[in-house]
């Protein structure tokens, strides 16, 4: 595989060449951007006013207590993993019914369960596919 094309250094002002975002000089810069980047995500997604309440939740005693109960519960294993005969470490206690449908779901114990994190990936990415529709 041939190797990149030289283009300017992306720090304003700076004429160096480079294979890279940033040259020698400038590669600093790489973290401050990945920095930035995750302040917008913070701004626009992850703490607007309609996520705000989610996430003081997240941090709650109640939930942390709740979360350790559940964990306990499964025996920190996850239960669709475990359900197929494989013992998998949890790694997330996850709402069957999204707290975002039914908040007063939120503490119940039925409605938690531990799994790890490609079943969680898995069942996230079925339920906006299903929000979509």
């Amino acid at each position: 595989m041939p190797p990149k094309p030289f283009r300017n250094c992306k720090c304003p002002g700076c004429g160096k060449l480079t294979r890279d975002r940033y040259c020698e000089d400038h590669e600093h810069l790489i973290e401050k951007d990945k920095r930035d980047k995750w302040i917008q995500y913070d701004k626009t997604k992850r703490y607007n006013e309609d996520n705000k309440s989610y996430h003081a939740f997240y941090k709650s005693p109640q939930w942390i207590g709740m979360r350790e109960a559940v964990k306990s519960r499964d025996l920190g294993l996850c239960v669709k993993c475990k359900s197929q005969n494989r013992l998998v470490p949890m790694d997330v206690v996850d709402h069957i019914i999204p707290i975002k449908d039914d908040w007063a779901l939120r503490l119940n114990p039925e409605n938690l369960q531990s799994l790890c994190h490609p079943c969680h990936n898995i069942k996230t990415a079925r339920e906006n596919a299903n929000r979509k529709r």
